[in-house]
Formats: structure tokens, sequence, C-alpha cells
């Protein structure tokens, strides 16, 4: 979601040939964005400096919980955050946001000077390859101490049956997911022991490069909220995606132009009925 303010303060900054040192401050389980943001442009050189190196500027991308403290995390001449900030929000405050993150991270970059339209959040380039019945299925399961990831997941039950009567529905549909090692244990294994044939679902511990080239090939995204369905829409697959907190689908919708979210804490959450309405908007049937 950082790509569009990235490109942004690279076209700002980078229009004489310089460059621009960018400090990747994250937490383990997002340790793909430096992944990610090192295929945008040759011209942003990525580092992973010492948190003690003294910046001229930093914007936080996630603000309100006061993960990160100029002066104890990092030292730098100037914060920004133009994101304003209610009376009390705790870490899981999506509530209180507004507008698209990305949309706010790109107010920094319009603060500092950028004047063009907003970016998207391209960085795959286009695929020639893409196949119309094969469904990145987005798993991301993960567990914290606080239970936060594990709550974000559709439940692995559900995406069985989803997935059986997709089948029913479109019998040449076909399903592929990567994931580190949690998410092929976790969810992965019981999904494909369900299914029972590697044709229909197949799920595998890839790489992020192999992850990125397997997305490109698929035609639509189907899952949780994980950083693979941001993958997803910026490589332009449609997207749809199983919210599970209140707010989501303002914070950090797909950012591309055919989506849908559904919160299922709130909202639909059988899978024969998000099935069906799946292969409509995918495939207007």
């Amino acid at each position: 979601m950082a790509i569009p303010a990235i490109k942004a303060l690279t076209s700002l900054f980078c229009a004489n040939g310089d460059s621009v040192d960018i400090l990747i401050g994250s937490t383990p389980d997002d340790g793909g964005a430096f992944d990610v943001l090192s295929k945008l442009s040759n011209k942003i050189y990525l580092d992973n400096v010492p948190l003690s190196e003294d910046y001229d500027i930093a914007i936080m991308a996630i603000p309100f919980d006061g993960r990160w403290k100029n002066g104890i995390h990092f030292n730098a001449k100037r914060v920004m955050d133009t994101r304003p900030r209610p009376d009390f929000c705790p870490t899981l405050g999506m509530s209180s946001w507004k507008k698209h993150e990305a949309e706010y991270q790109m107010d920094n970059a319009i603060e500092l000077g950028f004047t063009g339209l907003q970016p998207d959040s391209s960085f795959l380039g286009d695929s020639s390859e893409r196949d119309p019945d094969l469904v990145y299925l987005g798993l991301g399961f993960k567990r914290d101490k606080d239970t936060f990831w594990s709550q974000k997941h559709w439940g692995n039950e559900r995406f069985v049956t989803f997935i059986q009567t997709i089948r029913i529905l479109r019998p040449n549909t076909r399903f592929i997911s990567t994931g580190n090692i949690a998410d092929v244990i976790q969810a992965g294994a019981p999904i494909m022991s369900r299914i029972a044939d590697p044709k229909i679902f197949l799920c595998k511990n890839f790489n992020l490069n192999q992850s990125f080239d397997i997305v490109k090939k698929c035609g639509s995204y189907f899952g949780n909220d994980t950083g693979m369905m941001h993958v997803a829409a910026s490589a332009g697959l449609p997207v749809y995606t199983m919210m599970a907190f209140e707010g989501s689908e303002i914070k950090n919708p797909p950012l591309c132009t055919h989506y849908k979210c559904n919160n299922f804490s709130s909202g639909t959450s059988d899978p024969i009925d998000i099935a069906k309405d799946f292969v409509n908007f995918i495939w207007g049937q």
C-alpha cells in the first residue's frame, strides 16, 4: 500500500538521477515489504540500515499505535503523519480510518511537494499468461499472542466448502496458494487433505518471487485480507476479499478497479452463498 507514495516520492526527488535512502521499518510478519519495494525502481536504494541512523524525514505508515517512536526506534529531523489521530485508538482501531491508507501516505508526498495524480500500485508488470480458471487463494494464516492474525483467517472449513461449491458451479476452476511454512501447515495442508486433488487445489511453500510469478498467471484472487491480496490487485486481477474487522474495507481495500470486500464478522459468511457471489462477480454467471 506504500507503493503509490513511494512512486510519487521517487518522481519528486529522483528527477535528476539522485537516489533516496529508504529505511523499511516493519514487524517480522511484514518482512515481505522489503522484497516488494525492491522491485519498484533502481533509483530507490533500499537498505536495512541501523535504526540509529539519522534521517531527514520519517513517514509513518501506521502511526496511531505508537509502535515506532522518534528518538527511541529511529532518529529523524521531521516526522510526518497527516492522518488525524482520535483521542484514544487501540492497535485494532480500524474504524478510526476515514480513507485508504495509501491516500494518507500520499498526503505526505503532497505535503513534500508532489503535485501529480496518485500513482497506481503496480510493480509486477503485465502478464500475457493469465489463466481465467485459476484462482489464487489467499490464506495468510498467522498467529500472534493477541490472536489478531488468526482472527483475520476466514476458516479452513469455509475455504473447503467454498472450493467444493465453485467446482460444482464451474468444474474447470482450479485454486493455488503460496505462503510460509506456518501458512502451509495451519491452512494449506488441512484444506488440501479435504480436497485430495492437487489439480484442484495446491498450496506450497514458495518464496516471494515465485509467489509473484504465480499470482501473475492467475485470473482472480479470493481470500483473506493479506499482503498477497494487494499483490494481486497491483497485477490487475479482480479481487474478492473476506475481511474480519470493521473499517478494514476503508483502511486497506485492494487498490484496483474490480474488487469486492465482504466483512465476515458482520456480513454474509456462508461459504456457499459467498461461492455463488464470487462466481457472479468474476465470471458474470
